[in-house]
């Protein structure tokens, strides 16, 4: 089995770093950014990850500005929103995100979230969607809570 890559675009370091230990000991490959500008280098300079996590508020180049980037150069990287925004589900629709969670999260929450929405890119495309998924052109939904080692 191929192992899925993320892409996780956060301006705190200490979140940062525990999401990419996180990750990593889940066994993905992990790729970090603390800000928009660092996001698209690597873009540029990687394959397309599987997912990107994606906080918008940042200095220099903000989520907002990433997102209309990457909409300019025609690319779609799957992205999961997450941000402490007072609405988090209006950020990321402004960015065509396919879900989102509101800082604070659980570890728990994001891990569960962003194996649901890679699982629906695997999924066969026969209209099935996951509880977190967006549908084509609809608003993202925000991931949904669970507790920890459910």
């Amino acid at each position: 089995m191929l192992q899925r890559s993320l892409l996780i675009v956060e301006d705190d370091p200490a979140l940062a770093a525990q999401l990419e230990e996180l990750f990593r000991l889940e066994g993905y490959a992990v790729r970090t950014a603390p800000d928009g500008l660092d996001a698209l280098r690597l873009l540029a300079a990687n394959a397309t990850p599987d997912l990107m996590l994606l906080d918008m508020h940042m200095e220099g180049v903000t989520g907002w500005d990433l997102g209309a980037e990457l909409k300019a150069q025609g690319l779609h990287v799957p992205t999961l929103v997450i941000t402490g925004d007072r609405d988090p589900q209006q950020c990321a629709g402004q960015v065509g995100a396919a879900a989102y969670l509101a800082k604070p999260f659980e570890l728990g929450e994001l891990l569960s979230a962003v194996e649901e929405l890679l699982a629906s890119q695997r999924a066969p495309s026969r209209g099935a969607q996951t509880a977190n998924a967006a549908p084509d052109g609809g608003a993202p939904t925000r991931a949904p809570r669970r507790e920890l080692g459910a």
